[in-house]
């Protein structure tokens, strides 16, 4: 099957008279859409914020005088609305939870929930809310948990940390520091270890965000002792 399927989004201005809709191919109607008598309706109910758990709920009530189906959208904005992002494109009933530690600290974050008949849309805004600032999340890689490493094998670290306020942070916000049969700190996304001692190690990661608050990481891994081979034993002839 040599089909591909492609979509796209247009949007355009509003004419409070317009009645159809066409996607053309020249003169070709491919697709087309009628405006409905009546629009929408949509009533969302006071946001449900737990800030323990870190959730918010929405629930809304919504219908169509002309008994069209309906689809909505739910958007998040940080900053009072003036701007939004889409959570969900797709929503078909009338509640959704979404887990806020992915959502930037704000006492201005608001949720709308946008609801469509496939042509008239409704909407609906909740109060400002507070969502609490979070910590970043640093991330180890190259050392897999409990790697094993031979004697004098090179060992190779790379790290992020990603915050919701600040996204990615910089090298010089996060912090290494090994502990163990030896002991090392470093500042940036790499470090690399050379001779390291045989022993048990951790390695830690640490995480600071332009407020302050800070998040670890750390890997456990394993120098193995100087491994000597098997070889035969000498045999001595009484001469020297």
């Amino acid at each position: 099957d040599n089909t591909h399927v492609l979509a796209f989004n247009q949007y355009i201005v509003a004419h409070p008279q317009t009645a159809k809709v066409q996607l053309l191919d020249g003169t070709t109607v491919l697709a087309e859409r009628t405006r409905s008598t009546n629009a929408p309706n949509v009533d969302l109910q006071p946001l449900q914020l737990n800030q323990t758990a870190e959730t918010v709920t929405m629930n809304w009530t919504a219908n169509d005088p002309d008994q069209q189906p309906l689809t909505g959208m739910i958007l998040f904005s940080s900053d009072n609305g003036t701007t939004w992002r889409a959570l969900d494109t797709s929503i078909t009933g009338f509640d959704a939870t979404f887990n806020t530690k992915g959502f930037p600290g704000t006492n201005q974050a608001r949720l709308r929930i946008l609801v469509s008949d496939g042509f008239n849309t409704a909407i609906d805004t909740s109060e400002a809310f507070v969502i609490n600032k979070h910590a970043p999340e640093p991330l180890i890689d190259g050392v897999v948990p409990d790697q094993r490493f031979a004697y004098g094998e090179a060992i190779s670290f790379t790290g992020l940390a990603l915050d919701p306020e600040d996204g990615s942070l910089d090298g010089e916000q996060l912090q290494w520091s090994l502990t163990g049969a030896a002991t090392k700190t470093a500042t940036g996304n790499n470090l690399n270890l050379y001779n390291v001692p045989p022993g048990n190690y951790t390695m830690t990661l640490q995480g600071t965000d332009s407020d302050g608050m800070t998040g670890t990481a750390t890997r456990n891994f394993e120098v193995l002792p100087l491994a000597v081979p098997d070889a035969a034993t000498p045999a001595f002839d009484g001469y020297c």
